[in-house]
């Protein structure tokens, strides 16, 4: 199926509305190409500088919002909380830790039979 074109109204409209930015655009720089090299060099030092710094300016922001909002609050936060956690963890698991044989055998048994329990419910549903 082919696409269907713009109607030529719509490119028209188009085609003027680009036509007029140039226009304007060469108008605008026309003093500067009129005084010579340093007009040419006027255009390059205030348009092109200030939308270098602009964007430089702009760039800059990103990263102080990136650093102090997602880097401090949401990743370190993680970081931090998964500390925590395994801290938390190997202080409760460090208490069962007794030396005894025995009670280890006994613990891996109950977790088996606990593995065991959740696969035959899983399987039979």
């Amino acid at each position: 199926m082919i696409a269907a074109r713009p109607a030529l109204s719509r490119r028209l409209r188009m085609m003027g509305a680009a036509i007029s930015i140039g226009a304007a655009s060469m108008l605008s720089s026309a003093p500067a190409f009129a005084r010579g090299p340093d007009g040419i060099a006027d255009i390059a030092e205030k348009v092109i500088d200030a939308v270098v710094n602009g964007a430089g300016s702009n760039a800059a922001k990103a990263g102080e919002f990136v650093y102090h909002r997602i880097d401090q609050n949401v990743v370190d936060g993680a970081v931090n909380g998964a500390g925590i956690a395994a801290g938390a963890t190997g202080g409760g698991l460090s208490k069962m830790q007794t030396g005894k044989v025995q009670q280890y055998g006994v613990l891996m048994f109950a977790g088996a039979a606990i593995l065991t329990g959740i696969l035959v419910a899983v399987l039979t549903t």
